[in-house]
């Protein structure tokens, strides 16, 4: 389990629902940067390899990095066209990742930054285990119907990290009641990635039935819990963001 840990970072999306002249990861944030810039706050001073997920538009994205991050080591691979969804980006990366992997989605922004980096939590955890989530908790029933829900049981032992039961992408408010937390970032090590991302791939399409997460790699991962997140794929969600800092969206 030794070597640099592998930070994939999607960045094909087609980011519809803002409808931006630009790629969504570049999105202004109130603090005079873009969405991308922190995933790298995220990484500082970790000993990281960065896989870009690429689309054909991405070359602003490749060039921001390269610019303004000339110090960290970044790689692209370009998801095709007629594939979608997170876990079919995530398998375009999967030969060049190695023993341990993080995945950090650009769009989602944490309210603030924990004094520790939930990152280097999670490659830790990485060497004993073979999955685990980054999540915040949650008890918005119209947040978790539209997210990433997990349902996680606390473990006061552990510092408040518990272990994930269920996992649902999306699950609409009938089913919301059954959550109480929204994942942040997933990691995984190499010899479980096909599992996980199944996995992954059937929450997506609204497939995976309790029976068969229970199963999986995915059940019982361990849990580092991270501060409140906005996840900017709307403009609502945009816009909640700069108003929590007394400031109007410039692109709106």
């Amino acid at each position: 389990m030794s070597g640099p840990l592998s930070v994939v970072v999607p960045c094909a999306g087609r980011g519809s629902r803002l409808g931006l002249p630009f790629p969504k990861e570049l999105l202004p944030t109130p603090d005079g940067r873009v969405l991308l810039d922190q995933v790298v706050d995220l990484i500082a001073g970790l000993d990281v390899r960065v896989l870009l997920v690429t689309a054909a538009d991405r070359e602003p994205t490749i060039a921001h990095l390269h610019r303004r991050y000339p110090q960290v080591p970044v790689a692209a691979v370009r998801q095709g066209a007629d594939t979608s969804g997170l876990s079919a980006a995530v398998r375009v990366a999967l030969p060049f990742l190695g023993a341990r992997t993080v995945v950090l989605l650009p769009d989602q922004r944490l309210q603030e930054m924990p004094d520790r980096s939930p990152v280097a939590d999670a490659d830790r955890l990485l060497r004993a285990t073979s999955a685990c989530f980054l999540a915040s908790w949650c008890d918005d029933p119209q947040r978790i119907a539209a997210d990433g829900a997990l349902t996680i049981d606390r473990d006061p032992s552990q510092g408040g990290m518990g272990r994930v039961q269920r996992m649902a992408d999306k699950p609409g408010l009938e089913a919301a009641g059954g959550h109480n937390a929204v994942w942040f970032a997933f990691g995984f090590r190499r010899e479980v990635a096909g599992p996980v991302l199944d996995q992954l791939d059937l929450a997506e399409r609204h497939l995976l039935a309790d029976a068969d997460f229970a199963r999986g790699p995915l059940h019982a991962a361990p849990v580092i819990v991270v501060p409140p997140f906005v996840d900017c794929g709307t403009w609502p969600a945009v816009r909640d963001m700069w108003r929590r800092h007394g400031k109007d969206v410039p692109c709106d």
